[in-house]
């Protein structure tokens, strides 16, 4: 009976042994289930801590995108400010040498007037006619040219091209009617 007993009192005494390890391999899973579901969280808060700080970075770059077209918003309005004062500075050019070339057929005008005068006998109306409609067109002429300033940018090149051929033109009647002049004199 010993045997029987002591077999007995040996389960007995492993039983609970027995159930404590079953107990502790369900402890085993439960702390590797908490672990794993710990280690899940830790990589679910680092993603979304990257993607914090990659919005972050967005933004500041924005940021700096902004405060960089603000540095450069000066420099643009210089810019802006020499592009305005180039396209100043090329109508005056422009309204300069249009009222000296004007001037000169003018001068010529005058200088074939006189000498209209003086061969008076040999000067013919239609020369009289000429130097007329060629004062007409120059007094037309510095009206326009003095208007230059107010010229519109999307109207400037055509302005400047029908005054530059209106100068021609005036130009040429000067020289035509002074080599007439000319040939009038005793």
């Amino acid at each position: 009976m010993k045997t029987a007993t002591s077999f007995a009192m040996s389960v007995l005494l492993v039983a609970p042994l027995g159930l404590a390890s079953l107990s502790a391999c369900a402890g085993d899973k439960n702390k590797q289930l908490d672990q794993a579901a710990a280690q899940q969280a830790e990589a679910a808060r680092s993603a979304r801590e990257s993607q914090i700080e990659q919005a972050q970075k967005q933004e500041m770059k924005s940021i700096e995108a902004n405060k960089q077209s603000i540095e450069n918003a000066p420099q643009t309005t210089q810019q802006l400010a020499k592009a305005q004062a180039d396209i100043v500075e090329e109508r005056q050019k422009f309204q300069v040498e249009s009222q000296a070339r004007l001037q000169k057929a003018q001068a010529r005008l005058e200088e074939a007037r006189t000498k209209a005068r003086i061969g008076r006998g040999n000067a013919d109306v239609t020369l009289q006619n000429k130097l007329d409609e060629t004062s007409r067109l120059a007094t037309s002429a510095a009206q326009q040219i003095d208007h230059l300033p107010q010229v519109s940018n999307e109207n400037w090149s055509a302005e400047k091209k029908r005054v530059d051929k209106q100068l021609t033109d005036i130009e040429s009647a000067a020289d035509d009617a002074k080599s007439k002049a000319d040939s009038a004199l005793p």
